[in-house]
């Protein structure tokens, strides 16, 4: 049994914020406080704290842990606090791009063992 993402957060279970004070593009820390597991999506939009972020790859995040996560920025320019916390956005990013982030992230793993997209890229495909 788990939660999805969007019911762990409004059953103020789970908590995602940025990394420290002075944040990080890539990463996120999520603390899960529910006795279950929490399923975390590729492509889920997570909107607030300094910039709208999605999940680079799909997470089972453990019962009563905390995560550093990789994420894409989905924010161009924004790089102030909206919110402490994340909140669900309720989007979740195209097919089309998450098959590209996929592929960035992907050669990432490769390459250097991150999960780390072509933040570059991700915001030209947003625009387009």
């Amino acid at each position: 049994m788990y939660l999805t993402l969007k019911e762990a957060l409004e059953k103020r279970l789970l908590v995602v914020k940025e990394v420290s004070a002075e944040a990080s593009v890539p990463e996120l820390k999520v603390i899960n406080n529910a006795d279950v597991s929490v399923l975390l999506l590729d492509g889920e939009e997570l909107a607030g704290a300094k910039q709208n972020r999605v999940l680079n790859t799909s997470i089972l995040l453990k019962k009563k842990s905390e995560l550093i996560i990789p994420v894409s920025c989905t924010e161009q320019r924004r790089w102030s606090y909206q919110t402490d916390e994340f909140y669900n956005s309720e989007n979740i990013l195209s097919h089309k791009i998450r098959g590209k982030k996929a592929t960035y992230v992907s050669n990432s793993l490769k390459q250097s063992g991150d999960y780390n997209s072509d933040q570059g890229a991700i915001w030209d495909e947003i625009q387009e």
